[in-house]
C-alpha cells in the first residue's frame, strides 16, 4: 500500500500543537499533527506494522513500551519521514504521556538506547486527549536514513514522573476498573497511588497470528529490559512512511 501526509500547507491551518518541544534549531524541529489522512502517491511508501483491528488496544503505561522493527521496504525507500500513530478514544486520556524514538538494533537485536530522531518527542496527556484518531510525526529539515539492518520504532510511556513505573494491578475499583499500582521516588522519597487502567492513553492494534516477519518487542515495567513478543501476540499499529 502506497500514502502520503497531505502536503506542508497543512501546517499553517492546524490549531495545534506544530512543536512537541520547540527550541530556537528550526533545522531540527519536529512537527506532530493530529488526524491528516493519507494519500496515495508512488513517490513515498507507508509501511504498517499490520492491519489496524477496532477490537485490539494497548495501554501505554508508565515505565512500559512497545517496539516494532521495521526495515528498508523496497530498493529506493530508504529515508524515513513520518511516524503515525492510531489513538484508541483519546478523549478518555486523563493520565500518562508518550514518548516515541526511533532506534537502532543492537548488538542483542533489542531496542538500542538511542534516539535516531532529531528531537525528543514527547506526546502530552492534552495533546494526546485533544486528537480524535490518530498523530503523525515528522521532521521536515532533517533527515532519517534507515540503516541496514532497520531501526526499531519505539513508543514509551511516562507518568508524572519521569521515574514513575507500574508496578502491579490493583484489584477493580468501584466502578469495576482494574488498576495500576504506580511507584517511583521523589526527592529522595519513594511514593506508591493507584490509577485506573483506562485513565492512560490506549494505541489501536494488530493481532499478528498470520504474519511471521513483523518483529515486536515490550518493555517490562519493573526491570526496564526489552524481551520480544511472543509469536502470534498483538502488536501495537504504527505506520511508517518512507521516501
Amino acid at each position: 500500500m502506497k500514502f502520503i501526509i497531505p502536503i506542508l500547507i497543512l501546517l499553517v491551518f492546524t490549531p495545534f500543537h506544530l512543536l512537541a518541544q520547540a527550541n530556537s534549531d528550526t533545522i531540527n524541529r519536529i512537527i506532530v499533527l493530529p488526524d491528516v489522512e493519507i494519500n496515495s502517491s508512488s513517490s513515498q511508501l507507508v509501511v504498517c506494522s499490520g492491519i489496524e483491528k477496532n477490537n485490539i488496544w494497548h495501554v501505554s503505561g508508565p515505565g512500559g513500551g512497545y517496539a516494532v522493527r521495521f526495515r528498508q521496504p523496497v530498493a529506493g525507500y530508504h529515508e524515513l519521514q513520518k511516524i503515525r500513530l492510531q489513538l484508541h478514544q483519546p478523549k478518555n486520556t486523563k493520565e500518562g504521556q508518550i514518548r516515541i524514538r526511533v532506534a537502532s538494533v543492537n548488538t542483542n537485536g533489542e531496542p538500542g538506547n538511542d534516539n535516531m530522531l532529531p528531537q525528543e518527542v514527547i506526546l502530552t496527556t492534552k495533546m494526546l486527549r485533544e486528537s480524535k484518531r490518530n498523530l503523525t510525526v515528522m521532521w521536515p529539515e532533517s533527515h532519517v536514513v534507515s540503516p541496514e539492518k532497520g531501526f526499531f520504532i519505539v513508543v514509551e510511556g511516562i507518568g508524572k514522573s519521569s521515574n514513575e513505573y507500574i508496578s502491579s494491578v490493583a484489584a477493580p475499583n468501584d466502578k469495576g476498573i482494574s488498576q495500576y499500582v504506580l511507584s517511583g521516588t521523589i526527592n529522595g522519597s519513594t511514593f506508591t497511588r493507584q490509577v485506573p487502567i483506562t485513565y492512560f492513553p490506549t494505541l489501536k492494534g494488530i493481532n499478528s497470528s498470520n504474519d511471521n516477519n513483523i518483529e515486536s518487542w515490550y518493555k517490562d515495567t519493573v526491570t526496564k529490559g526489552w524481551k520480544r513478543s511472543k509469536k502470534g501476540a498483538s502488536v501495537v499499529y504504527i505506520e511508517a512512511l518512507f521516501e
